[in-house]
């Protein structure tokens, strides 16, 4: 706590030599405060771009309600590979959305339920997506979703939900292939025992066609 105020002294921004670096690492470790740190985390992540660095800072920015600010600095990683830092870029840039619209939401949600470290977490993010699904997005909207392969374990849902809009529109040749990939992507499945059933009685009205 004693040296708290000479650091203070000593992290100027900009940087421009070592000294200054490690003095802003340091006022980093030592305090939690995001208003405290904000600017020394700013010119951290200027000189040292590593991802950890502007991870943490996309992290302050919005606690401290920069919202736009964290957009910016995850926009350039939000593909990245690093199986570190996944989750935690794309739930706080999730987190830095404005109220997003549904099928965006559902987007997102299926992203973090994919990348979440933990069964639990990828539970979560799964039922809110499918929750959205259910309550919030009209199955007639479900055409661009029912095409993005990225969103992992809510797609079959997805697919199940737009293939019974398609047979109800009496489009019967596109909600075959969605019921088809129902149980493509989710064998011995309850959901695919159901597109199953679903595609006999396709087939069979084929058949009388």
């Amino acid at each position: 706590k004693q040296a708290i105020p000479r650091l203070k002294r000593l992290a100027v921004q900009p940087i421009s030599n070592e000294t200054d670096l490690e003095a802003n690492r340091l006022l980093v470790k030592y305090l939690s405060n995001c208003s405290e740190i904000l600017e020394s985390l700013r010119a951290i992540a200027t000189v040292d771009p590593e991802v950890s660095n502007r991870v943490h800072l996309a992290d302050c920015e919005l606690s401290l309600g920069h919202k736009l600010e964290a957009q910016k600095i995850l926009q350039p990683l939000l593909n990245s590979s690093s199986a570190e830092y996944k989750f935690r870029i794309q739930k706080t840039y999730y987190d830095s959305l404005e109220t997003p619209e549904p099928l965006v939401a559902i987007s997102w949600l299926a992203r973090l339920s994919a990348s979440a470290p933990t069964k639990s977490e990828k539970n979560y993010y799964r039922g809110r997506a499918e929750e959205l699904l259910e309550y919030k997005v009209a199955p007639d909207n479900l055409a661009e979703l029912s095409k993005d392969l990225s969103l992992g374990e809510p797609l079959p849902k997805i697919k199940y939900r737009y293939g019974l809009s398609l047979a109800h529109q009496k489009n019967f040749s596109s909600a075959k292939s969605e019921f088809d990939d129902v149980v493509k992507l989710s064998p011995n499945t309850e959901l695919a025992e159901k597109a199953k059933r679903i595609l006999t009685q396709l087939e069979a009205r084929s058949i009388v066609d």
